[in-house]
């Protein structure tokens, strides 16, 4: 199974055994690497660009939309400064993504994404 999306707000889904698309999913906005394949071969990620349901879990069995998951983006102020307060950007979210004294490992506690590739 191939997925290609694009600015045309759908998701063309492909077996490589038939000729043309064997499904469409119409919705997500994809511009650039925004569609994943979850290991279970069924789920796929898709990652809009848009302010509102950015991040989607689709089921491909029933070409539906399983649920959004909730991203915030980038901060605003920062994108309209330019490269102004990066820096400390960058140390906020450092922060934010320190685990806090006795949380588990990664090897210890599943994450929401465990399952979708991680190389490209």
């Amino acid at each position: 199974m191939l997925a290609s999306g694009g600015w045309d707000n759908t998701v063309q889904i492909y077996d490589i055994r038939k000729k043309g698309p064997v499904g469409s999913i119409y919705g997500p906005h994809i511009c650039g690497d925004a569609i994943d394949y979850y290991n279970d071969g069924f789920t796929l990620l898709t990652g809009s660009y848009r302010q509102e349901n950015v991040l989607e879990l689709w089921d491909l069995r029933t070409l539906k939309k399983v649920r959004d998951i909730d991203w915030d983006g980038p901060k605003s102020q920062s994108m309209a400064d330019g490269n102004a307060g990066m820096e400390e950007e960058q140390e906020n979210v450092e922060k934010e993504n320190a685990s806090p004294q006795g949380s588990p490992t990664k090897d210890e506690e599943p994450t929401e994404t465990e399952g979708f590739s991680s190389a490209y």
